[in-house]
């Protein structure tokens, strides 16, 4: 009988792992994942005016702090650009690019293009230079596999076409009200910043917490974060708590309370009077209830009206102690440095009226400080007439030639001697790039002075009461 024949060799097995696709059309915000052990780098690229002019046309301002969450959702975010004409006097008087800059987001200056005197500019080159830099990301950082495009112009959808064949993600934020519905059959997710980046009226999601504390016991912690920072004189960005919460409980995530932001969970713990959210510098800051209002920085280093943070003249100092001189004609003359007639001297204290008035009258200060004031001096006596907003009016001859701090300050010393500045209510100063709150000491027009009242009837500025 012949032998058997030996079983035959295994055969070599190979199992394929299929991955199931997810869902065609644009995710949404519910069906991110909350795991952030590994998360792809990302690009964040704003189209600025695109944003703030959006949100104007319903009054609401950008808000930093909500956009920051939103996109740390998305991914790791290792660039972040805002890209604008910096130049144009509505972004210098909100000084927008300090409060960027505070963010961790990186201002990129794009002048705008005019086409003739009369037509006056018709758009600024932000898509190309947005594009310029995506394609230029795309090659030389072939990490960030994600790309956030804050804007709702559809000027760049051949863009998202350009980045996709790399294998990249695109994101796209923009108002419901102003985004091209164009994007949402180009791009991988579209996300309305009105309803899921920073909602007016935000919904909590029915979803029980799970293995984590209570919410009672969440606020509990919460405001012991709180109150630690207010202990050192501090006051806590809102993303600074989220970070403090995920360090103490990991696997925090609001919706495990059903919330679907940070934001509206520190909401909950405002309306039940346990913290206070005050939104300075286009930031999100938390204090306790007892706390009383702060305001934002305003003092010696601050801009007014169309000055940008960059464009600080360091000859009028930011802090600097100076020798009281008390200020009479002779007096006033040999601390000037040089004779100045009676008539020089009343037309600038009338301009130091006029814009002590100028400063009470504008929404955007709480307060007047001293330092602040002076600096306001300084710009009318440097800047050209025509480079001012027409709601100021320009400094006279007499201001304009006093050019140094040393003048300035005798200036606003004069005003005092007078009582035409007097002391007023002592405030408190939140200063947006460190979160340190310090006393300081207001001043404001003595609006009962008979020569204070003829100046500003005179100029006709008077007509209406201040702030």
């Amino acid at each position: 009988m012949p032998a058997a024949a030996p079983p035959p060799a295994p055969r070599a097995c190979f199992v394929i792992s299929v991955r199931t696709p997810p869902p065609a059309g644009p995710k949404t915000h519910a069906m991110r994942s909350h795991d952030t052990t590994h998360r792809d780098d990302a690009a964040l690229l704003i189209d600025w005016e695109n944003l703030k002019y959006s949100l104007a046309s319903r009054g609401r301002r950008p808000n930093l702090t909500a956009l920051r969450e939103a996109v740390q959702e998305l991914g790791r975010v290792v660039i972040a650009r805002a890209y604008a004409d910096w130049e144009h006097a509505a972004h210098r008087a909100t000084r927008d690019q300090s409060a960027l800059y505070a963010a961790g987001i990186e201002p990129v200056y794009v002048p705008s293009r005019f086409s003739s005197a009369l037509d006056g500019p018709v758009k600024n080159s932000v898509d190309v230079k947005i594009a310029a830099d995506c394609v230029e990301i795309c090659h030389t950082r072939p990490s960030i596999q994600i790309f956030i495009l804050v804007t709702g112009d559809a000027d760049l959808l051949h863009l998202a076409h350009a980045l996709q064949p790399y294998g990249k993600r695109v994101v796209v934020i923009g108002t419901s009200w102003s985004t091209s519905s164009r994007w949402v059959e180009c791009v991988d997710e579209v996300i309305h910043y009105d309803v899921e980046v920073d909602p007016l009226e935000p919904q909590p999601l029915p979803a029980p917490p799970d293995g984590l504390p209570d919410l009672d016991e969440l606020f509990r912690i919460l405001v012991g974060f709180v109150e630690e920072q207010g202990k050192t004189g501090r006051v806590p960005l809102l993303s600074y708590l989220g970070y403090r919460l995920r360090r103490r409980l990991p696997g925090f995530h609001p919706s495990h309370y059903g919330f679907l932001k940070l934001k509206d969970l520190i909401r909950e713990a405002e309306r039940r009077n346990l913290v206070q959210i005050r939104t300075v510098g286009m930031e999100d800051w938390v204090s306790l209830p007892d706390a009383g209002p702060f305001s934002e920085v305003a003092d010696e280093g601050e801009e007014f009206s169309t000055a940008a943070a960059s464009d600080r003249d360091e000859s009028v100092p930011r802090s600097e102690e100076e020798e009281a001189v008390p200020v009479t004609g002779p007096r006033f003359s040999e601390a000037y440095g040089t004779a100045i007639a009676p008539d020089d001297l009343e037309m600038a204290l009338r301009d130091l009226v006029i814009t002590a008035d100028e400063i009470a009258r504008d929404e955007r200060y709480h307060y007047m400080s001293l330092g602040f004031l002076k600096q306001c001096l300084y710009r009318k006596a440097v800047q050209p007439a025509e480079l001012l907003p027409p709601t100021i009016r320009p400094g006279s001859p007499a201001l304009r030639g006093m050019r140094s701090s040393r003048h300035l300050q005798c200036l606003i010393e004069e005003a005092q001697r007078r009582n035409w500045l007097v002391e007023g209510t002592p405030t408190r100063r939140l200063d947006p790039r460190t979160g340190s709150m310090s006393a300081v000491q207001t001043w404001v027009l003595n609006r009962q002075s008979p020569q204070v009242i003829q100046i500003l009837e005179e100029v006709e500025v008077g007509s209406r009461p201040p702030r």
